[in-house]
């Protein structure tokens, strides 16, 4: 069965490596079950990783401290669990603070199981 394998992260969070098709390189993205949408991304981000995304359209998010900041919202596939899999890019137009992750929500993970092994310090992300 495809998995995707991942680590917690300095700070004991759950990180693991997400394959954007057509990218130059894998895209490190914190697993954030606090977030609803699929992926997020600052656009330098993208561009880090060599994605032009092409946006199809403009969206609000509503952060934890409650302030609302505008976002574009592009299409990507990713290699999810072993196939090709359509997803909306959150995109976050301002330049990331230093300490910025892209995130996986919840959005992308409802039809799978997340484990997190935190004495290990392993994350598994498979079929549900």
């Amino acid at each position: 069965m495809p998995t995707i394998s991942g680590r917690l992260d300095g700070h004991g969070q759950p990180v693991v490596d997400l394959r954007i098709i057509g990218a130059l390189r894998d895209a490190t993205a914190l697993v954030d079950t606090g977030y609803d949408g699929e992926i997020l991304f600052y656009h330098d981000q993208l561009r880090d990783v060599g994605v032009q995304p092409i946006f199809t359209h403009m969206d609000r998010i509503r952060l934890a401290d409650g302030t609302e900041i505008p976002l574009l919202v592009a299409a990507v596939v990713v290699d999810w669990l072993g196939e090709p899999k359509p997803v909306n890019v959150d995109v976050v137009a301002s330049s990331p603070p230093h300490d910025a992750r892209s995130l996986i929500g919840c959005r992308l993970l409802r039809d799978a199981l997340l484990e997190v092994d935190f004495p290990r310090g392993e994350v598994r992300i498979s079929r549900g």
